[in-house]
């Protein structure tokens, strides 16, 4: 779960940690990088057509399970992912520590996404204590950054989730041109920012005392844009959250100063105080942002898409999702700390 830090509007101090992409298997120069050219540099560009060929021509063992689970772990296969690198890492390990470097990032990354917030400490943990110099620097803070926010979650309850019926939630668009759609939390009516690009959901310090919410112990840390200055992060678990006929149990959330979360635009103030963020809708399944202003969500959409219909497959496979519709492509971008909403654009 890499955290990266980009300003992307005027407040550099914002803190909401979202997924950066294309950096996150970065090697330095002279830090032991792998090769410029074959499988290693396939997974460094994720070149991943190319990765996936380059595969079938491998003999079993080690070296083909390392690519196998990186190219898993980029394709949103995390369960495949995990299986592949804990099986390749004994070896790698002791003769290619470029590569083991990859790998626990990449297996730490897996097991957030599954909710496995001890494993993803401990392997984060492995990394920073026997592969640090294969990270260049930026990387390195980013991976403390997470890290910290990992351990932050040691004994938090995996996220689930149950059904009792359709969800389908009439959205519109905020000032931001964001989606937004009005959820009751805990009794609390809230207008929550749609983001499929954001890390974690995240509610203002506000509003999380107006739901009940207390933080976990303890303070995670973020470098903050442009300005390079640490800041304090703290995050909370949300016991529901109901969107229509979905349930979601456990639900992770940062939880940052207002001031963090207020967007100047021109002489206009606006305050946002709820996210929900990638991993409810990893959790969902399928989602559909329908032009005609309507969020539906769950098995039942994944062949129902129209023209009208943007479907976002919940894989979080790198920064590339597909949607059905006009034969139209979507990306989605992974940014970092600087809050900008990023929305499916038809």
């Amino acid at each position: 779960m890499p955290f990266r830090l980009i300003t992307l509007l005027s407040r550099a101090s914002v803190l909401l940690c979202l997924l950066h992409c294309m950096s996150l298997f970065a090697v330095p120069p002279g830090k032991g990088a792998v090769a410029t050219s074959g499988p290693d540099a396939e997974v460094k560009e994720f070149r991943l057509d190319e990765l996936e060929a380059t595969l079938r021509t491998m003999n079993p063992g080690s070296e083909r399970d390392y690519f196998a689970g990186v190219l898993a772990n980029r394709a949103g296969r995390t369960k495949d992912s995990i299986r592949l690198l804990n099986d390749a890492l004994p070896k790698i390990r002791e003769s290619q520590a470029a590569r083991a470097a990859v790998a626990l990032e990449a297996l730490a990354d897996d097991y957030n996404k599954n909710f496995r917030y001890d494993d993803a400490a401990r392997t984060y943990d492995d990394l920073l204590t026997h592969f640090a110099g294969h990270l260049g620097s930026k990387q390195l803070q980013g991976t403390k950054d997470d890290a910290g926010v990992m351990r932050l979650l040691q004994g938090a309850p995996a996220q689930t989730i149950t059904w009792k019926g359709r969800t389908r939630l009439k959205i519109e668009h905020n000032v931001l041109g964001s989606a937004v759609t009005e959820l009751t939390v805990n009794g609390i009516q809230e207008k929550w920012l749609l983001d499929t690009g954001a890390n974690l959901s995240v509610v203002s310090r506000s509003f999380a005392r107006r739901l009940g919410l207390k933080p976990l112990p303890g303070f995670g840390q973020t470098m903050a844009g442009i300005t390079g200055i640490e800041n304090p992060l703290q995050v909370a678990v949300l016991p529901m959250l109901e969107m229509g006929g979905a349930t979601l149990h456990n639900v992770v959330v940062l939880v940052l100063d207002d001031s963090n979360l207020k967007i100047e635009i021109g002489k206009q103030v606006y305050q946002i105080n709820a996210i929900v963020g990638y991993p409810v809708f990893q959790t969902l399944g399928a989602i559909s942002f329908q032009r005609d202003g309507w969020f539906e969500a769950g098995d039942a959409i994944r062949h129902s898409a129209t023209q009208h219909t943007y479907v976002h497959e919940a894989t979080h496979a790198c920064n590339r999702v597909r949607s059905r519709g006009q034969g139209s492509s979507v990306q989605l971008r992974y940014r970092s700390i600087g809050y900008q909403p990023f929305d499916p654009v038809f």
